[in-house]
């Protein structure tokens, strides 16, 4: 017969509790700096949500709206050697921990440029290539390919490509992406490899979009 078993934990359990002296004692700047991030989280899920409306993420997309000063607050509180491991919901985790790796102590977000390093740590463009105006073929069968060239001579930046964007001719308007994998890795987009380095040709020889009832 199943028997209930009690646990105690191995460890002491603390509170930490902040008065209105610790408040005044905080630095200004250093609070700006903490509601900036919690900012930046918010609006990037709220993007995220906004790509799933219109149909631009393929699969489930788990946001972590209001949980944005937990993952803020704990990052702060770590060293920059500190490892973490997010399971579920994890942007906000992501983000406050790079914003709390890059940004120096007295980072001022009213006063301070955006470091560019921080920039490319959320995300960074390593190529780009101006399609043909007749980019895709002729639908046959529910399906179109690609067509013309798409070449970049020489690519922007060195990283792992992960995923794609093709945007209007203005450069406002996002009207699909999807993932990158490398050839035979269920991507949307498979290249014969990821790894890019700032200065090499890159080019997509084959591209197909498929009717979702074809």
């Amino acid at each position: 017969m199943a028997k209930l078993k009690k646990l105690k934990p191995v460890f002491d359990w603390a509170e930490v509790v902040a008065d209105e002296k610790d408040w005044a004692a905080s630095p200004p700047a250093a609070l700006r700096n903490l509601l900036f991030q919690m900012y930046l989280v918010r609006r990037f899920e709220r993007n995220l949500l906004e790509l799933k409306k219109n149909n631009l993420i393929h699969g489930p997309v788990h946001t972590s709206i209001g949980q944005e000063a937990v993952a803020v607050g704990t990052m702060a509180a770590l060293g920059r050697a500190d490892g973490i491991g997010g399971t579920h919901r994890a942007h906000h985790q992501y983000l406050a921990k790079a914003c709390s790796y890059h940004l120096a102590p007295a980072f001022d977000p009213v006063a301070d440029e955006f470091p560019a390093v921080l920039k490319q740590a959320m995300a960074t463009l390593l190529a780009e290539m101006t399609l043909p105006s007749d980019w895709m073929a002729a639908a046959s069968s529910g399906s179109k390919a690609m067509s013309g060239t798409w070449a970049d001579a020489s690519a922007n930046n060195t990283g792992t490509a992960d995923f794609f964007r093709i945007w209007d001719s203005a450069g406002t308007t996002c009207h699909l992406q999807g993932t990158v994998t490398a050839t035979g890795g269920g991507g949307d987009l498979t290249l014969d490899n990821t790894s890019i380095a700032a200065g090499q040709a890159v080019s997509i020889t084959s591209f197909t979009l498929t009717d979702g009832n074809a």
